[in-house]
């Protein structure tokens, strides 16, 4: 980010199913540019990232252990 835009971060329930149409619409509502990347899975516990490991075909995710 290139300035403040910490209204992106306020009034937003995280670990839901909405949090991305959240974002994009605050984006939408404030006039922000912004862009979307490769999706990737989400990694919260040591667990997670052994399984995105045993299913990854790209080589992304064993770079992290």
């Amino acid at each position: 980010m290139k300035g403040d835009n910490t209204i992106l971060f306020k009034d937003i329930i995280y670990s839901t199913e909405t949090v991305l149409e959240e974002t994009i619409e605050k984006c939408i509502n404030n006039n922000l540019t912004f862009w979307l990347l490769e999706k990737k899975l989400d990694i919260d516990t040591y667990e997670d990232l052994i399984i995105a490991t045993n299913n990854d075909k790209s080589g992304f995710y064993s770079k992290l252990i």
